[in-house]
């Protein structure tokens, strides 16, 4: 499932979600916006904050095989 797409399904912000993960506002906005891409030291703290709903596959774009 897409970040951006979990956040909308759960009513949870951008801000609130970057303080589960430990990150800056502007920082968990871009990887729901998919501006950028989480580090993957990242990848644990958002499968946690969306109980794994979200987890590093959904970063890979969707071209790669």
């Amino acid at each position: 499932m897409k970040l951006k797409t979990y956040l909308e399904e759960q009513g949870i912000s951008t801000y609130s979600f970057a303080k589960m993960c430990g990150v800056a506002q502007s920082v968990a906005y871009r990887w729901a916006s998919e501006e950028t891409r989480p580090d993957w030291s990242n990848i644990p703290a958002i499968q946690k904050a969306t109980n794994n709903k979200v987890t590093a596959m959904d970063f890979v774009p969707e071209d790669v095989e």
